[in-house]
């Protein structure tokens, strides 16, 4: 690497030398920066990532005692490049974090990295899930964090946005609790999409925080990142993730598990709201949606192209939308329409419904 005292990649073995490793290298000006996604995976995601090709993307695995690395290479067509295409190398690395079934992918890179080797070629994986954070849930993060680590949190950046496209960047360098306090986002106008912060005082660290699970490390210690920041990620998503378990309907059975989204009293109001919802779920890459009502109730199917994923949705109060999942619906993708409706419609709390509430046999059979 050309400067004395520097790890070689080939020696590291245990999470420790990684760690120091990926401090050692990281560039001041973060152009290059550790930039990570966590996602949930029940198996092993090395023996995922050897089980499964994707066309246009050769990978290299090699396994360390405590971590993997990747090598990714993908070849982009696009007539933006000269030639018709150009080719994408990251090197990888995959760490479990202290929940279980909880992993991070990271890569000392930029950002066009990132998005092909990194967050565009695992979450297309089988058996591989990524899910998201509600405005609140990416607060708890924080609070936690806050509660762990010796220091300041202040928020240099954050990307609001609100349901109907509109974007706004907002300039604090203010305690992050202020960002939550904003008015926009406080009422609920606005959600909070990425946050740029730095920790000051006993700790130093500078980082970053979406609402897709996605990380970043650009400065300071690399234990707030590795110890506390993807740790309490992880459990945040593990967390989400587990309300999107086994909810497939069974063949054969009448019976289906049913989330719901709910919001405060009055917040769905009138056929407009139908519309809305009907564009926010339209939109959605990769999928595809059948409008069978749109007034008085609204009622849709979405097919989900990525791994044929079945879920019906209604509006079914002015309080409440209900997604009723297919046969072999996963987990992933039933987080993805959930954070899709939360992203594009409104940001409301899904759970699993309760048993009592109302049959849906009138809908399907209307």
């Amino acid at each position: 690497m050309g400067q004395s005292g520097l790890l070689d990649f080939t020696d590291l073995q245990t999470q420790e030398q990684l760690d120091l490793f990926v401090q050692q290298n990281i560039k001041q000006d973060e152009s290059e920066s550790v930039r990570g996604i966590t996602f949930l995976s029940d198996d092993s995601p090395s023996d995922i990532v050897r089980e499964n090709e994707l066309g246009n993307i050769s990978v290299e695995v090699t396994e360390k005692d405590e971590f993997t690395k990747l090598k990714v290479i993908r070849t982009v067509e696009h007539s933006k490049y000269d030639g018709g295409s150009k080719e994408f190398v990251g090197d990888v690395y995959i760490i479990s974090n202290k929940i279980e079934k909880s992993h991070t992918a990271f890569s000392i890179c930029n950002k066009d990295i990132f998005e092909k080797c990194v967050k565009g070629y695992l979450p297309r994986l089988p058996g591989l899930s990524t899910s998201y954070l509600t405005t609140p849930e990416l607060r708890g993060v924080l609070d936690v964090l806050d509660d762990q680590i010796a220091g300041d949190i202040i928020v240099e950046e954050a990307v609001i946005k609100s349901p109907n496209s509109k974007t706004d960047i907002l300039y604090l360098k203010e305690p992050y609790y202020n960002l939550f306090n904003a008015k926009k986002v406080d009422e609920g106008d606005f959600y909070v999409d990425k946050i740029k912060f730095t920790i000051t005082g006993r700790s130093s660290f500078s980082g970053f925080l979406s609402r897709q699970g996605d990380t970043r490390y650009s400065r300071g210690s690399s234990d707030i990142y590795f110890d506390y920041l993807l740790d309490i990620v992880g459990e945040a998503l593990v967390a989400k993730g587990s309300i999107f378990e086994g909810k497939a309907r069974e063949y054969g059975s009448r019976d289906a598990s049913r989330l719901e989204i709910e919001y405060e009293p009055g917040t769905i109001r009138g056929k407009e709201a139908n519309y809305e919802l009907i564009d926010a779920l339209g939109n959605m890459s990769s999928s595809s949606i059948t409008v069978y009502h749109k007034n008085p109730y609204m009622h849709a199917s979405v097919l989900d192209f990525n791994d044929g994923t079945t879920a019906d949705v209604f509006i079914t109060s002015d309080k409440k939308i209900s997604i009723i999942p297919g046969f072999e619906a996963s987990k992933g993708s039933l987080s993805r329409i959930c954070e899709r409706i939360n992203s594009h419609f409104k940001e409301g709390e899904v759970a699993e419904a309760d048993s009592g509430n109302p049959d849906f046999d009138d809908f399907f059979s209307g």
